[in-house]
């Protein structure tokens, strides 16, 4: 018996127990006492080349997207895709380890920390570094409020109020990109807490599916009934049902024997093709005029879940998702995710005027990037320790709580602190040189206004 067949549940799906609980509480009672040493001692398979390959076809999307946008206007649904994935993984660690009855709160954060924070360490020094030498007081400013709040993670409330994704002013906001991280961490914060307290108090399966459905569901009709779209964009309500489709998959999987296996290979190669052309769909026939997230964020949504219910022998899965190059991305995608936009957003800030090929190289580069910081820092940090396991956990916590205090010293001394800000220079030089057009001071601010000199008619 495997941990995914526990007595008659393997004939109903989780949401037929909900509709109909009568026709299964004398078959089931889904507690730890239920379960066999079979169950529990058998091996499972967590990884799955196809769910990294997966992280790929997210992550380089969003890339180029943030370099060409017009290449393709839906790339941005790869943060939706990662929303999915990331509910499948982290959901099914915390549903194994509750149906086993060895979950720990403190254990998941240690990962969690060891996973997520050295890379954004050494991002938040980047740019701060970098900022002191290339942004102007106002933009070093605000940068400090960014580099807080992103440490704390709650950079999604800071964007708020600042603007929408899709401005023209966000490209000078080297952390914009953090709200995705920040709205994961506060799902994850609270997600534990619900699913542990749940079973205690019941012991089944189902009031943790009753929570997760009405948590995907609520959060899904708040996404098409808010009518603000920096809202929407940023609020995590408005996102949780993303999270929750994965969450949902692996609800199913992990309590009710749910996995699509069963299925007939071919059945299982259409939803994995579907699942492939409603994301490729999504990214390219989005039309600026559709809310995102909203109604048509359905299609990236249900691509992801149709392609991880497929399985790794489908047909897209085991050849596009498995292929060793989409597979080393995805392996890196965090720190490609993480690295890129900074990139791009410096040089939007220092040289407005960069090309394409420019915004290539750049991409290149984020990718050289982020393999060294993933082979160098990310993945021996997961396994590093210090005496206690608890050492190195600590240590980063501290860490970070540093970079809050580095944003807060920024924002203090409103980002001046008597720098010598490099890309001021060629402006002002730029002044005794040229002609410029009627009213234009109006539009600069006033430590870098320039009058043009006498002699020029």
């Amino acid at each position: 018996m495997s941990i995914h067949s526990i007595d008659a549940v393997n004939s109903f799906p989780f949401w037929y127990s909900l509709v109909f609980p009568h026709n299964l509480t004398n078959k089931v009672r889904m507690n730890s006492s239920s379960l066999s040493h079979e169950t529990i001692s058998k091996p499972l398979k967590l990884w799955r080349n196809d769910i990294t390959g997966l992280r790929a076809l997210a992550v380089l999307p969003v890339l180029f997207f943030h370099a060409v946008p017009e290449w393709i206007p839906g790339g941005f649904y790869g943060v939706d895709i990662f929303f999915v994935i990331s509910g499948y993984l982290i959901s099914g660690i915390i549903f194994r380890g509750v149906l086993k009855g060895n979950f720990s709160y403190l254990d998941f954060y240690v990962k969690r920390i060891r996973r997520i924070i050295p890379n954004l360490i050494i991002l938040f020094a980047f740019v701060a570094i970098f900022g002191w030498f290339f942004l102007s007081v106002d933009e070093y400013k605000t940068l400090g409020k960014h580099i807080y709040s992103s440490a704390a993670f709650y950079q999604n409330f800071r964007l708020l109020g600042e603007g929408g994704y899709f401005d023209l002013e966000a490209t000078s906001k080297p952390l914009l990109h953090l709200w995705s991280l920040a709205i994961e961490e506060q799902f994850y914060i609270v997600f534990p807490l619900i699913c542990t307290g749940l079973w205690t108090f019941f012991k089944t399966a189902r009031s943790i599916g009753w929570a997760v459905l009405a948590i995907t569901a609520s959060s899904f009709v708040a996404c098409l009934l808010v009518q603000d779209q920096t809202f929407n964009f940023y609020f995590p309500l408005t996102r949780f049902w993303e999270l929750g489709a994965g969450i949902m998959l692996a609800y199913v999987e992990t309590f009710y024997s749910g996995s699509l296996r069963r299925v007939p290979l071919p059945l299982r190669h259409v939803l994995s093709a579907m699942g492939l052309l409603m994301i490729v769909g999504a990214m390219f026939g989005y039309a600026s005029q559709w809310n995102a997230p909203g109604l048509f964020s359905l299609m990236p949504v249900l691509g992801a879940v149709f392609l991880i219910a497929a399985h790794e022998d489908a047909c897209i899965n085991r050849s596009i998702l498995s292929w060793r190059l989409m597979t080393f991305i995805g392996v890196i995608s965090y720190s490609l995710y993480l690295w890129h936009w900074p990139i791009l957003s410096f040089q939007a800030i220092t040289y407005p005027m960069g090309t394409v090929e420019l915004k290539l190289g750049l991409l290149v580069l984020s990718g050289v990037v982020a393999t060294l910081i993933y082979y160098l820092v990310e993945n021996p940090m997961r396994r590093w320790n210090i005496g206690s396991p608890k050492v190195v956990p600590a240590c980063l916590l501290v860490g970070l709580i540093c970079m809050v205090a580095v944003g807060q010293i920024i924002k203090k001394g409103d980002g001046d602190f008597n720098r010598a800000v490099l890309t001021e220079q060629p402006v002002l030089v730029a002044g005794v040189d040229w002609v410029y057009p009627e009213n234009l001071n109006a539009v600069l601010s006033s430590d870098m206004q320039v009058d043009p000199p006498n002699d020029i008619n």
